[in-house]
C-alpha cells in the first residue's frame, strides 16, 4: 500500500513538461488525444442534433398551444369588422411572430403579426410542414386541420427561433468544453500512467544503447546501465532482460575478438618474419642456382678450350723439337736442303695449326665472357637474337655432348631485340639443363630443338625435347619454387621457376607448357618484340 501511495505521489508531482518531454511521449499523447476527440465527437454529436430537435419541438408545441383557441373561432362566419376587432383583441406568446388561417380552399380568413414566408403552395401532403430559415432565426410551421381536432382551417405560423439558436450554440460550447476536459484529463492520466510504466524504461533503454555503442566504438569497458534496476515480469521486462543478455554477449564476443586479433597479430608477425626469411633463402637459392648454371658453363667451356690449347701445346712442342734439330744441323755445318725444306714444311703446318687452335680458343673465350657477363649483370643492349642464342648453344655444347644429346637452334635470323641478353642465357641454360636432368635416362640420347619466330609484334621461342615427358598430375607444379623430382641428384626445383619469373616479369610475356608421357615436352614462350616502358610508381 505504501509503495502504491509513493508511486501515486510521484505521478502527481510530475509536470506536463516532464510527461511530454520525449518525442515518443508527445506522439503517444497526440494520438490518445486525437482518438478521444474522435470518440467524443461520435458519441456527443447525436446528442447535439437531439437537443436541437427537442428545442424546436418545444417551440412548435408552444406555438400550437397558443394558436389552438384562435383556430377554433368560425372566422368564415364573422363579418370583416368583427374579424378585425377580434384579431386585434387577441394576445399571443412573444415567440409567435405572426400567423395566418387558411380556409379549405386556401384562402386567408384571418391573419395577425408578420406573415410567414411559408405559402399554401409550399405545403406538403404530410400533416405538418416545417421550414427553418434566415440563419436559423425564423421557424415557419404549417398544421393541417387534423392537428387541431375538429377545425377545418389550416394554420401557418412564423415562430422566433433565435432563443433556440442561442441555446444550441451554448449547448455546443458545453459539449466542446466537455470533450476538451475529458480528452485532456484522460490523456494526462494515461501519460502519467505510461511514464513510469513504459516511457521512462524505454528512455533508459535508449540511453543505455547509446552508452554501449559509444563504449564499444571507443574500446571501453562495459558501462553501468540504468536499466539494470528494472525487475519486471511483463513484456518490457523481457525486452530489458534480453537487452542485458545481448550486451553481455557482445562484450564477450568483443573480448574473444580482441584475443583472436592479438593472436592473429602475433601470428602475422611470425608469418612476416618467416616470409622474410623464406624470401631471403629463396633469393639465396636462386642466386646459387644462377651461379651453379654459370659454374656448369665454366666447366664446359674450360673443357672445350682445353682441346685447342692442348693441340697448340703439342704442335708447339713438335715445332720446338724440329727447331732444335734444325739448329744442330746448321751449327755442325751439315745442313742439307732436304732438312731445310722439312723444317720449313713442319714450321708452316705447325704455325697454321697453332694459329687455328688459338683462334678457336679465343672465340670460345669471347663467347664465354659475353655469356658469363650477361648472366651476371643486367645490361640492356641491342643484339641479334638468333646469333646470341647460337653463342649460348656453343657455350652449352660441352654439357650437351657429354650427355650424348644434340641441340638444334632454328628460325628467323633477322630478329633484333633491345633487351638484357642475360635473361635469354638464363632461360635457355635452365631449359636445356632441365631436359638433360629430367627428360632422358642415362643411356638414351635425344634431340633438343629451339625454334625462333616473330609475328604480330610478338617473338615466339618454341623449345622442345623428345624425352620421357611430364605426367599430368605434375604438369601444374613444375613452375612452383622448390618443386623437383630430382632432389636425390642435386635438383633444387628453381630452374623452371626462374624461367617463369623471367618470362612474366622481365619480358612481360607468357609461357605455356604441353607434355605427354613418353612423347616429350614443349615450352612455348611468347613476349613483345618491343619491350614495354617501365611503369612509374
Amino acid at each position: 500500500m505504501f509503495r502504491q501511495y509513493g508511486r501515486l505521489k510521484h505521478w502527481l508531482e510530475l509536470s506536463p513538461t516532464e510527461v511530454l518531454r520525449g518525442r515518443l511521449s508527445r506522439k503517444i499523447a497526440f494520438w490518445i488525444f486525437a482518438g478521444l476527440v474522435l470518440i467524443e465527437i461520435i458519441i456527443l454529436l447525436p446528442s447535439y442534433a437531439k437537443r436541437e430537435q427537442d428545442l424546436l419541438t418545444d417551440l412548435e408545441q408552444t406555438g400550437m398551444a397558443t394558436l389552438k383557441p384562435w383556430v377554433n373561432i368560425p372566422w368564415d362566419r364573422l363579418s370583416a369588422d368583427n374579424s378585425t376587432l377580434l384579431q386585434q383583441s387577441l394576445v399571443f406568446d412573444s415567440r409567435l411572430r405572426g400567423a395566418v388561417v387558411l380556409s379549405p380552399r386556401g384562402q386567408i380568413v384571418a391573419q395577425f403579426g408578420t406573415a410567414p414566408t411559408l405559402q399554401s403552395s409550399d405545403l406538403s401532403r404530410s400533416p405538418i410542414t416545417r421550414s427553418l430559415h434566415t440563419n436559423d432565426l425564423i421557424y415557419d410551421i404549417a398544421w393541417s386541420p387534423s392537428e387541431f381536432g375538429t377545425t377545418k382551417y389550416t394554420v401557418i405560423a412564423s415562430l422566433d427561433a433565435s432563443q433556440v439558436k442561442r441555446e444550441k450554440i451554448a449547448y455546443l460550447w458545453r459539449i466542446i468544453g466537455l470533450i476538451v476536459l475529458i480528452c485532456v484529463t484522460v490523456t494526462l492520466v494515461t501519460m502519467l500512467a505510461l511514464r513510469p510504466l513504459v516511457l521512462k524504461p524505454i528512455d533508459q533503454l535508449r540511453l543505455d544503447l547509446q552508452k554501449v555503442g559509444l563504449a564499444i566504438n571507443h574500446d571501453q569497458s562495459q558501462p553501468a546501465l540504468a536499466t539494470q534496476s528494472i525487475r519486471r515480469s511483463d513484456e518490457l521486462g523481457e525486452v530489458v532482460a534480453t537487452f542485458h543478455l545481448m550486451v553481455s554477449q557482445i562484450y564477450d564476443n568483443v573480448h574473444e575478438r580482441k584475443q583472436v586479433e592479438h593472436q592473429l597479430q602475433e601470428l602475422n608477425e611470425d608469418l612476416v618474419k618467416t616470409l622474410t626469411e623464406l624470401k631471403a633463402a629463396q633469393a639465396s637459392l636462386v642466386e646459387a642456382e644462377k651461379m651453379a648454371a654459370l659454374g656448369t658453363l665454366v666447366a664446359g667451356v674450360a673443357h672445350e678450350i682445353n682441346t685447342p690449347i692442348g693441340t697448340s701445346i703439342t704442335v708447339a712442342s713438335t715445332l720446338a723439337d724440329e727447331t732444335h734439330v734444325f739448329l744442330e744441323a746448321a751449327q755442325s755445318g751439315q745442313l742439307k736442303r732436304s732438312v731445310l725444306n722439312h723444317y720449313i714444311d713442319v714450321a708452316r703446318q705447325s704455325t697454321q695449326l697453332i694459329n687455328s687452335n688459338l683462334d678457336r680458343a679465343g672465340q670460345l673465350i669471347q663467347i664465354f665472357k659475353q655469356v658469363a657477363v650477361d648472366q651476371s649483370h643486367q645490361s640492356v643492349r641491342t643484339f641479334n637474337l638468333k646469333t646470341y642464342l647460337d653463342e649460348i648453344g656453343t657455350s652449352l655444347q660441352p654439357q650437351i655432348k657429354r650427355s650424348g644429346h644434340q641441340l638444334n637452334i632454328l628460325g628467323d635470323d633477322d630478329i633484333v631485340l633491345t633487351q638484357d641478353p642475360g635473361i635469354f642465357a638464363q632461360i635457355i641454360t635452365n631449359l636445356v639443363t632441365n631436359s638433360i636432368k629430367h627428360a632422358y635416362p642415362s643411356d638414351i640420347n635425344g634431340t633438343l630443338q629451339l625454334q625462333i619466330t616473330a609475328a604480330n609484334n610478338q617473338v615466339i621461342l618454341d623449345y622442345c625435347d623428345d624425352g620421357c615427358g611430364i605426367s599430368q598430375d605434375l604438369l601444374n607444379k613444375i613452375f612452383d619454387p622448390f618443386f623437383t623430382t630430382a632432389r636425390h641428384i642435386g635438383g633444387t626445383g628453381l630452374g623452371l621457376h626462374i624461367v617463369y619469373n623471367i618470362v612474366v616479369q622481365s619480358l612481360n610475356g607468357t609461357i605455356d607448357v604441353q607434355s605427354q608421357e613418353h612423347k616429350g615436352s614443349q615450352f612455348k614462350i611468347t613476349f613483345p618484340l618491343t619491350p614495354s616502358p617501365p611503369v612509374e610508381t
